[in-house]
């Protein structure tokens, strides 16, 4: 083989091996090692409860408690027995339970009867409550929680 073709061969395989590395990236890029892709992985964490803390034995107990339970609600009817809370006569005045201490002026449809307050303590009352609490899971409050704002008008037992 005459130098031309040794010359020929050696650029037709140094062709083929650079279009063989053109094909094959030189070195390994990993997205994970993008310092953006890291930052954007960093902030999803924070943002997510994926993140594990090391708890102590009585911390990990006290979470097991706090695993979402049925809502407690408990009700007081007394504003159904206080005459000033509700209306008893047309053209009475009283609160409109909105927060705002606005009253209103009683209709005749205003009126609570014995038959409205019986349907409202012994059905209504009673079946929102179930409905609720089956439905509605909470991490429950070590004590009570008191409603307030716009339930400033009503009276709320100690």
């Amino acid at each position: 083989m005459g130098y031309r073709a040794l010359s020929a061969a050696v650029v037709c395989v140094a062709l083929v091996a650079g279009w063989a590395g053109a094909a094959v990236p030189a070195t390994h890029q990993c997205i994970h090692d993008d310092p953006s892709h890291q930052a954007a992985i960093a902030a999803d964490l924070k943002r997510s409860a994926h993140v594990v803390q090391r708890r102590s034995a009585e911390q990990e107990r006290q979470l097991r408690a706090q695993s979402p339970q049925s809502i407690r609600i408990v009700l007081s009817t007394v504003d159904l027995t206080t005459s000033s809370q509700y209306c008893s006569a047309v053209g009475q005045s009283r609160p409109d339970f909105r927060g705002s201490g606005a009253t209103l002026t009683c209709a005749t449809e205003n009126i609570l009867t014995t038959a409205k307050r019986d349907f409202l303590t012994n059905d209504v009352l009673p079946t929102a409550i179930a409905r609720l609490s089956s439905r509605l899971s909470v991490n429950r409050f070590t004590s009570n929680l008191i409603g307030s704002g716009s339930c400033s008008d009503m009276t709320v037992p100690a």
